[in-house]
């Protein structure tokens, strides 16, 4: 077998034809792999292979004129075989088309580069296009490697063993290979089948072909509509691979169940739910420590705690004071209530029973008591202009009524 890689890249393919089983062939003389690098076939003064595309677009385009005249030289070499294009829109690259290959004589590999190839080169000079699958790479190097690694395990003493190719996925009954197992026997609690050890190799050779079945119809049900089998491996295979299916989901269903209470707790507390604090209630007034006096010492008591107590010995409830109502202020010091922090509730008139009397708030709208002018008739003695009104003959003071709007005001 006799390959050609036409590249821009050669040095990429030093390492990967120098090792491992492809080394070994080449040196056996069972497999000749040769890189051709195109540029120097290029006519340009600078031997550059790629110019812009008619039409615009981004990013460049191979030439014809080199990569012609590279195949032309190759077959020239006694290369023959058909030239192969590797291109994502070519055919997919499979283990049959690989036996369809590995039949030839030698076989020429274009690796395209940029946006691709100028279309009037693969015209003259390719006869097929090759994909490895539905995806992009950045080159044909690496598909053109490959090629050359699936094509060679096929060439006749490549391998060190024939049935090493026959007993594979997608070996001639198109299914999926079984599991491998190889020593110890067991390992982290895993052994191997006890089918594998008896030695039976008919027992081995069922057990082998029913486990390709049951992968292939898991991993690939396109392979396993279209592989040969009879009608009751097929049945059999179905109802395995769909028993052990519904295992698989009972098992990850109690695992589920049981680690559900743990997620819960765990996404619970990365949300900060667990440890995020009740806010307080709008309104509500915070207890606070009393400033330190004589009569109470600063021992953190709160205002609750020294309020005044019932004769039972509980506290009694403080009642907000309610918006709008006029707070107790200390009286200015005089001659009968000095300066010693009585407010004007406990300084107010009191009844006969000893209680305070209770200010009525004024009216909107009513008139202020104001003090008289002091007169002859009357001194300046803070008294108001209620107290000086006339008096009915009942000695009470005939009421002041307001003066209309718009009236005009009496003068003093």
């Amino acid at each position: 077998m006799r390959i050609a890689i036409l590249t821009i890249f050669p040095e990429m393919f030093q390492s990967p034809l120098s090792a491992s089983i492809l080394g070994r062939a080449r040196a056996e003389g069972l497999l000749t792999v040769e890189t051709v690098d195109i540029r120097p076939y290029s006519d340009r003064k600078h031997k550059n292979t790629d110019d812009y595309p008619f039409g615009g677009g981004a990013g460049m385009v191979m030439t014809a004129q080199p990569i012609v005249d590279a195949v032309e030289a190759a077959r020239a070499r006694g290369f023959e075989g058909p030239c192969l294009y590797m291109s994502p829109r070519g055919k997919p690259l499979t283990q049959a088309k690989v036996r369809e290959l590995a039949a030839q004589d030698g076989l020429i590999l274009l690796c395209g580069h940029y946006e691709g190839v100028d279309q009037r080169a693969l015209d003259l000079a390719v006869d097929d296009e090759i994909s490895l699958g539905d995806f992009v790479l950045t080159g044909g190097e690496l598909a053109a490697m490959a090629v050359v690694d699936a094509v060679a395990r096929l060439v006749p003493g490549v391998l060190g063993a024939s049935e090493s190719a026959q007993e594979e996925s997608f070996s001639e009954d198109g299914l999926l290979e079984y599991p491998q197992y190889t020593r110890p026997r067991e390992y982290r609690g895993m052994p191997v089948p006890e089918v594998l050890l008896g030695g039976d190799h008919a027992k081995i050779r069922a057990w082998r072909r029913r486990q390709a079945l049951a992968v292939t119809l898991r991993r690939r049900p396109d392979l396993f509509r279209t592989a040969p089998m009879t009608p009751d491996e097929r049945a059999e295979t179905r109802r395995a691979v769909r028993l052990k299916r519904n295992a698989k989901a009972a098992e990850a269903g109690e695992r589920s169940a049981l680690a559900a209470p743990a997620a819960r707790a765990i996404a619970g507390a990365a949300e900060g739910k667990a440890l995020r604090p009740k806010p307080a209630k709008r309104g509500v007034a915070k207890a606070r420590p009393l400033p330190a006096t004589e009569d109470v010492p600063a021992t953190g008591a709160t205002a609750v705690e020294n309020a005044p107590q019932k004769p039972d010995g509980q506290a009694q409830a403080v009642k907000s004071a309610k918006r709008g109502a006029a707070k107790a202020r200390p009286l200015p010091a005089t001659d009968e209530a000095t300066a010693t922090g009585m407010t004007a509730v406990e300084n107010a008139p009191q009844k006969p029973d000893g209680q305070a009397q209770a200010k009525r708030p004024a009216k909107r709208g009513a008139a202020k008591a104001r003090p008289s002018p002091a007169t002859d008739d009357v001194p300046a003695t803070g008294t108001t202009a209620v107290e000086n009104a006339p008096q009915k003959p009942d000695g009470q003071a005939q009421a002041v009524k307001p003066a209309k709007r718009g009236a005009a005001k009496k003068s003093p």
